[in-house]
């Protein structure tokens, strides 16, 4: 999988191995097989937060960012993107009020349109949004 040649220099030189406060990294497996991978980080202190514009501002440490999300193309269209954001996003609700995420794709945007999230028209490196809701 191809996704895993990205992960693995960075876990290697510490850039980012997803063990700060509320980060977490999720593997999808269907018989021993890596089928599906997704994660959620902190977001960067590089991104400047207007998208609680207007008021009231959220506080960076809020803000979480799915990271590395990938399921094999043979396993698509059988739910398992989903259940596998839904973990991310349990999980996150813990830490962070916010979810950001970066995709240049039209058929993953559908998807995180689907599962609640909003464009993001305003920062370069954010394409989707969703705020976080404890039931």
């Amino acid at each position: 999988m191809s996704i895993l040649f990205e992960i693995r220099p960075e876990f290697e030189t510490c850039e980012n191995r997803f063990d700060q406060v509320g980060e977490a990294l999720f593997a999808v497996f269907k018989d021993e097989q890596l089928i599906g991978i997704g994660g959620v980080n902190r977001q960067s202190s590089v991104f400047t937060n207007s998208l609680s514009n207007p008021k009231p501002m959220i506080p960076l440490d809020e803000i979480g960012r799915i990271r590395r999300f990938y399921i094999h193309p043979h396993y698509r269209k059988q739910g398992i993107a989903t259940k596998l954001l839904r973990i991310i996003e349990d999980t996150a609700i813990h830490h962070f009020k916010v979810l950001t995420l970066y995709t240049d794709t039209e058929r993953a945007s559908e998807f995180y349109l689907a599962c609640g999230y909003r464009r993001d028209d305003f920062h370069a490196d954010i394409s989707h949004f969703k705020i976080l809701v404890k039931t």
